[in-house]
């Protein structure tokens, strides 16, 4: 499941889009990819607000096989993928039944052009990992 999110800074109120209008870097097809995502609102059952800021964040460059080490890669050129976007990132996350957060509006420190990053929640709030062959952040980027 993956949830669109902007988080207001200055309010720390999280909001959630049911249709959001990208730069117009990203071409149609991937437009309508960001638009049909699926919602999890099921996440906000117990009554509290959505934290998603102790999620685990992830970069798409982070397994991009174009990119080196230097420009941010994290895990090695036999595991990478060739430039991946954040909704296939999405899809390996909900494969792994693990929920995730693509926040569109968020760019690469590194480099800025690179628009768009997902979370995942590993852990529970009370330390106990959601999937238990999911242990690091790193063995999702090779899974």
């Amino acid at each position: 499941m993956a949830v669109l999110v902007k988080i207001n800074r200055r309010s720390n109120v999280s909001e959630f889009f049911s249709f959001v209008a990208l730069p117009q870097r990203y071409s149609d097809q991937q437009q309508s990819q960001f638009q049909k995502l699926e919602f999890g609102i099921q996440y906000l059952m117990d009554g509290g607000t959505l934290n998603i800021k102790k999620w685990v964040v992830m970069y798409p460059v982070y397994i991009n096989s174009k990119k080196s080490v230097a420009e941010g890669r994290r895990i090695s050129l036999s595991k990478a993928c060739e430039n991946p976007n954040c909704i296939e990132i999405t899809d390996c996350y909900k494969h792994l039944k693990l929920p995730s957060a693509v926040e569109i509006d968020k760019a690469y420190p590194r480099d800025f052009m690179q628009v768009g990053r997902v979370r995942v929640q590993l852990k529970r709030e009370d330390g106990t990992l959601l999937n238990p062959a999911i242990t690091s952040s790193k063995t999702t980027s090779a899974s």
